[in-house]
């Protein structure tokens, strides 16, 4: 709800009032898309005229993207990470993440559309297996880390910009994720427990 937002933005530092993206690494931070950020900063500054970031860098990496977000006047919160997780994700309209299990749960709990960058070097490509399901149901969009900043850029920019112009497309992303969301998936996953449970006794 709208309202949750604002108090979750609040109780981060944010302007209540102003559209979020949330970027995240997840726990240990992503050095790919922290370089990424600060090179849209620098290169495109105007892309976030109409929003504001919260941006959670890692350990020891939140001072230099903080410096690149003042320089380039964009508005935004960098933290090496928030405690509460719940809240960064409760605060944010649109996500910039890796695809771990939890990012993802969170992604779709929230109902927050996202711009996926799974982890590029695991081999079993399990952050894109988490994010592929989100992705054909129309709530995320997945853009594969190429490490390389130039790279990067050219593949997320023009996701990037047509999300962050587009009210429309992120509200139907969000209708998207109220389906996969299912409230009452927990209970039906419990259900399915206790009758195999009781079959086999």
């Amino acid at each position: 709800a709208n309202g949750d937002a604002q108090s979750c933005r609040m109780e981060l530092g944010l302007d209540p009032a102003v559209s979020t993206l949330l970027v995240t690494g997840a726990s240990q931070g992503a050095t790919s898309i922290n370089v990424l950020m600060t090179s849209l900063a620098r290169t495109n500054p105007q892309l976030f005229e109409h929003w504001q970031i919260l941006h959670l860098t890692g350990s020891g990496a939140d001072e230099e993207v903080r410096k690149a977000y003042a320089s380039a006047g964009i508005r935004a919160v960098v933290q090496p990470f928030v405690h509460e997780v719940g809240k960064a994700w409760g605060a944010a309209d649109l996500a910039i993440s890796r695809a771990g299990a939890n990012s993802v749960a969170e992604a779709v709990h929230n109902r927050v559309p996202c711009l996926f960058l799974p982890y590029p070097h695991h081999k079993d490509m399990h952050q894109l297996h988490n994010a592929k399901p989100i992705a054909d149901a129309g709530g995320a969009i997945i853009v594969m880390d190429q490490v390389n900043p130039e790279r990067n850029r050219a593949s997320l920019e023009p996701a990037l910009a047509e999300l962050l112009s587009s009210p429309h497309s992120i509200s139907e992303m969000r209708v998207n994720l109220e389906r996969v969301a299912a409230p009452d998936a927990a209970l039906h996953v419990a259900g399915l427990l206790l009758t195999s449970l009781t079959r086999m006794s």
